[in-house]
């Protein structure tokens, strides 16, 4: 049995998972979804089986969300373009990283007087394509403002050193939201096991390529191998 928990970043909700959900779907395999609650109400997500095969899955801010205990539980971590802070491997005080909390400012300052474009704006850039919309109502315009702030301060602190832990890292060649390599970083935190660049993909990386983000998965996760062989995972 494998159970997996996936956590999306600023600006989505859970139905951004749907084509996962859809290509991961196995009898032995559970797909949950957290949500935020920018959108739609929130909702948590915990693994249920104790001895179940754990993934947490994590895109973007998803990992500044995720719960410790989970990422503590899991037995794969999967980064999709996270990061620890956003100006990442750039030294506080340096003009690209005074460029990001200006920018980060005047989305706090648009998210309130022109919210929809704000976000439109948003996903265009991650999605690398004009005029990206998704016909979504925010819920909680007060969790946007207060998560977009953590991105312009927050830093993640813990540290896992778990050498049974399997962590991959995929991260996008064509990123425009997060501009620097994350690698170093997270390797302070995590030990990664593989990483991963997708050259044409942008910040939405795991919803516009997502067989290449699945493919990689599985390739760097020895169970799978059972899933592509026909066996199941019950004896896990």
């Amino acid at each position: 049995m494998i159970e997996i928990i996936a956590y999306h970043g600023w600006g989505f909700d859970k139905s951004i998972w749907t084509a996962w959900e859809n290509s991961l779907g196995h009898p032995d395999i559970s797909f949950y979804t957290a949500n935020r609650g920018y959108f739609t109400e929130p909702e948590s997500a915990i693994f249920k089986q104790d001895n179940s095969y754990k993934i947490l899955v994590a895109h973007s801010f998803g990992l500044h969300w995720a719960p410790e205990d989970q990422i503590k539980m899991a037995d794969a971590l999967i980064l999709l373009n996270s990061f620890t802070r956003l100006p990442d491997e750039v030294s506080l005080g340096s003009l690209r990283s005074k460029h990001l909390e200006k920018m980060i400012r005047a989305m706090e300052i648009k998210l309130k007087t022109n919210r929809t474009s704000l976000l439109v704006d948003f996903w265009s850039q991650c999605y690398n394509h004009p005029e990206k919309h998704f016909e979504w109502n925010i819920n909680n315009e007060k969790l946007l403002l207060d998560d977009l702030r953590h991105l312009r301060k927050g830093v993640f602190s813990a540290t896992y050193t778990n050498t049974d832990q399997r962590v991959i890292s995929i991260e996008a060649g064509m990123d425009k939201i997060v501009l620097s390599s994350r690698l170093n970083r997270l390797n302070e935190h995590f030990r990664i096991s593989n990483s991963h660049l997708v050259e044409t993909a942008g910040h939405a990386l795991p919803f516009t390529h997502t067989d290449i983000c699945i493919s990689l998965i599985k390739e760097g996760i020895p169970i799978f191998e059972d899933y592509e062989s026909g066996n199941d995972y019950s004896g896990y």
